[in-house]
């Protein structure tokens, strides 16, 4: 793994203390060229459906929120340093995240809306993922697929990351689900965006 990377465009060093102590694991590297935008602490949960056999994602909800004041401040977390953005001291809530009702003509779903300090969205399809805690969902590399609004938020993106997951995995067991069963778990996450590098 490397640890996460302190290049940053016009980001805030909110975002950049966030992501202290990250190992990012090489298989979800965000491509050279581009530089970190944002990073959201985010809390919510991952919405998964029974299709006969298995239990599939359909959907995540989560509250994206802008970590303000935390540098210092870390727990140890299945042997990585989170920034204790659960406290609700340290966080202000600046958007959502959710899914599309259907993939966009690119592929894209997953998607994250921020109404401060101005409106913006992206969508994005995942690319990679990578298990980092067998108890927590992937680490997953993203790339955009769509972006609206304000270039000073999320408008501009080209790539995100989602790291320092902790649970939002499905049911272990299947016996007794019926077809179309719905099961939802709680998650807490990072969430990087990052945009090309100004020339």
């Amino acid at each position: 793994m490397a640890r996460a990377e302190k290049k940053m465009g016009d980001s805030s060093n909110c975002s950049l203390q966030l992501l202290e102590g990250v190992d990012i694991p090489a298989e979800i590297a965000v491509p050279s060229g581009h530089e970190l935008k944002e990073a959201y602490y985010a809390e919510g949960l991952q919405h998964y459906v029974f299709n006969g056999s298995a239990w599939v994602v359909f959907n995540a909800t989560a509250t994206l929120y802008s970590v303000e004041g935390a540098a210092g401040n870390y727990t140890k977390v299945g042997g990585r340093r989170l920034v204790q953005a659960a406290q609700k001291k340290y966080r202000c809530a600046v958007g959502q995240h959710f899914f599309l009702g259907r993939p966009d003509p690119a592929g894209g779903q997953p998607s994250w809306e921020t109404i401060l300090p101005a409106y913006s969205l992206v969508t994005a399809r995942s690319l990679q993922a990578v298990t980092v805690d067998p108890r927590s969902i992937t680490w997953n590399l993203f790339q955009a697929t769509s972006y609206s609004s304000s270039q000073d938020v999320l408008g501009a993106v080209t790539y995100l990351q989602r790291l320092a997951s902790k649970g939002g995995l499905p049911p272990l067991a299947s016996l007794g689900a019926q077809f179309g069963d719905i099961h939802v778990t709680p998650y807490s996450i990072i969430y990087a965006f990052y945009v090309e590098e100004k020339q």
